[in-house]
């Protein structure tokens, strides 16, 4: 039997972050790093009763980069996969044409997005599929904040719940610095 992991991706961008002159790409994710382990490791003292939290990998968009080490349960932050790619999977997923999704990912313009995210979930209505439409309709929701398919606002976010991406940028500051942390919480068995 498997752990009950609970896995968030945590959008952030460079400009959240204090960083030096000339920084690396190693040093943004350490700085990353010890900012996810301050601001999403409760710390729990008991770990039967709550979540221990795991930190699976990150991608940076500027440094087209991964981390080194990536966990084996990572969903979106794969070796060789790029912060583009993980968004134009999500984008190929909802059948959104990769042009459309490539020019909300690197504009950070949405329009031609939400039309077809509307077509979409008009079609689904007129054939009575509402689970399809719904989960449409969530992603339309959020992507005039975030500018990214599949990016949901942060008051979504929870330590249970579905498998998720959550922007705790300060402010959408636009594409070119983004910064994808894969997490999970892990509620044992």
């Amino acid at each position: 039997m498997g752990n009950d992991l609970r896995i968030k991706g945590l959008l952030f961008d460079e400009a959240d972050f204090s960083l030096p002159p000339n920084y690396t790409a190693e040093a943004l994710f350490e700085v990353v790093e010890d900012h996810c382990f301050q601001e999403f490791d409760y710390g729990y003292d008991d770990p039967y009763a709550n979540p221990t939290f795991e930190l699976f990998g990150m991608v940076s968009e500027s440094f087209e980069k991964a981390t080194d080490e990536i966990d084996h349960h990572s969903i979106w932050v794969k070796p060789g996969v790029g912060f583009q790619d993980i968004f134009l999977k999500i984008a190929c997923r909802l059948d959104v044409p990769e042009t459309v999704a490539l020019e909300a990912i690197t504009t950070g313009q949405t329009d031609a997005l939400e039309e077809v995210l509307s077509r979409q979930i008009r079609a689904h209505l007129d054939a009575s599929q509402h689970y399809s439409a719904q989960e449409l309709t969530a992603y339309l929701a959020d992507l005039k904040s975030t500018a990214l398919l599949g990016a949901r606002h942060e008051n979504h976010f929870d330590t249970r719940g579905d498998e998720m991406i959550i922007d705790f940028r300060g402010r959408n500051y636009g594409p070119g610095r983004r910064i994808l942390v894969e997490i999970a919480y892990n509620w044992g068995q």
